[in-house]
C-alpha cells in the first residue's frame, strides 16, 4: 500500500486539495487559493491497493482537488463562470483511490487510519469533508449575488454529497518504494503474460517477467513497459524469450510453455533523483509475438514511450532511460 502526503483541507469551500505545489490551487469560495491553515495533514492512496477502495480519482492540476472520474471530469472553479463550466484537468495526475468506510483498518475496526464523514459532490465530482454544518462551495452551483457597488457578486451554492461515504488517511511517511504490476498482458496470438517492476527511492530497482504460450506453435516474444514519471522521465524495460506450444511436445513429450525472468537488482541514480515524480507515475506495458513487431523492438518502445507522455498530459517525454 503506497501513497502521497501532502494534502489537506481547505475550511472555505471543505474540499480536499494538494498542499504540495507551491500554486495553492483555486479555491471555489472566492476564487483565491485554497487555505490549509486549520487543516491536519492526510494522505491519498494510489491505485495499487484493492478493495475497499475505489478507482477512478485524479488530481486537477487547476484547482488541485481531488476528483473522480468515474462519471465524468467534474466541475472545476478555475475556469467556470455562470454561463460556462470548465472541467477538471488530469493530464498531469498520478492515479489514486478513495477510501471507502469511516476510516478504519480494512478488518481491524479497532485500527484507525483516517478521518471519516468525507463524502463526493455529485455535481463538481471533488471530495469534500461533509461533517460540518456548511457543505462547502461547489462551482457546478455558482449563482449571482445581489449587486454591491459596481456589480453582482458570484456566490458558490453548497456540495450535494453522494450515497458513499468517504475516509481519508492520516499523514504519514512518505513511500520509500513502490511497486508497478502490469497485470495479465495478452496478444492477438496465443502468448501472454505479465511484468512487476519494484522502485525505491535509492534508485534500486527489481524486474520480473512471466510468459505462457497456450497455443500450438512455438513462440518468440517481448515483453516491454515503461515507467513514465508526472515530471516525464520514462524508464523503459524489456524482455525477450521463447515459449513453446504443442507442437514442441509431438508426439510424446511435454513443451515448455512457461518462461520466467528476474534480473539482478541493479542501481541507478536518476530513479533516486526523480523519486516523487516515480511517486505520481504509471505504468504503460505489453507483449508482442517478435514476428508480429513490425518497427523493431526500439520502435515499439519509442511508441510506448510517446503513448505514455500523452496519457500525463505532454507530447514527448523529457528525458528516456534505458533500465534493462
Amino acid at each position: 500500500m503506497s501513497g502521497q502526503t501532502g494534502w489537506r483541507w481547505c475550511h472555505k469551500c471543505q474540499g480536499l486539495f494538494f498542499a504540495g505545489n507551491p500554486d495553492q490551487g483555486v479555491c471555489p469560495a472566492d476564487q483565491q487559493a485554497h487555505e490549509s491553515n486549520q487543516s491536519g495533514k492526510y494522505a491519498v492512496f494510489f491505485d495499487d491497493v484493492s478493495l475497499p477502495f475505489e478507482a477512478g480519482w485524479r488530481r486537477c492540476r487547476k484547482c488541485e482537488g481531488l476528483f473522480f472520474t468515474g462519471i465524468d471530469n467534474g466541475v472545476c472553479p478555475a475556469g467556470t463562470t455562470i454561463l460556462v463550466e470548465s472541467p477538471h484537468d488530469l493530464s498531469q495526475s498520478g492515479q489514486y483511490v478513495g477510501f471507502l468506510g469511516d476510516g478504519s483498518l480494512p478488518g481491524i475496526p479497532s485500527i484507525q487510519i483516517g478521518q471519516g464523514g468525507w463524502k463526493r459532490c455529485t455535481n463538481c465530482q471533488v471530495l469534500f469533508f461533509g461533517g460540518n454544518p456548511s457543505q462547502g462551495a461547489c462551482p457546478a452551483a455558482e449563482t449571482v449575488g445581489a449587486a454591491h457597488g459596481g456589480g453582482a457578486p458570484v456566490i458558490a451554492g453548497p456540495h450535494e454529497a453522494g450515497p458513499e461515504g468517504y475516509a481519508v488517511p492520516w499523514d504519514f511517511p512518505k513511500p520509500t518504494s513502490r511497486q508497478f504490476d502490469s497485470g495479465w498482458l495478452s496478444t492477438g496470438i496465443a502468448v501472454g503474460g505479465w511484468m512487476k517492476i519494484l522502485m525505491n527511492k535509492s534508485g534500486d530497482y527489481d524486474f520480473q517477467s512471466y510468459a505462457h504460450d497456450s497455443g500450438f506453435d512455438n513462440i518468440d516474444y517481448t515483453i516491454s513497459g515503461v515507467v513514465m514519471g508526472s515530471d516525464l522521465f520514462a524508464f523503459t524495460f524489456q524482455h525477450s524469450g521463447s515459449v513453446e506450444g504443442t507442437v514442441a511436445g509431438l508426439p510424446f513429450g511435454s513443451p515448455n510453455r512457461d518462461d520466467s525472468f528476474t534480473a539482478n537488482t541493479a542501481n541507478n541514480p536518476v530513479m533516486a533523483a526523480h523519486w516523487d515524480a516515480i511517486l505520481e507515475g504509471q505504468l504503460q506495458a505489453r507483449i508482442d509475438g517478435t514476428d508480429t513487431i513490425v518497427r523493431g523492438i526500439g520502435g515499439l518502445l519509442g511508441d510506448m514511450v510517446k503513448s505514455a507522455a500523452t496519457s500525463l498530459g505532454g507530447e514527448a517525454a523529457s528525458v528516456i532511460v534505458s533500465l534493462l
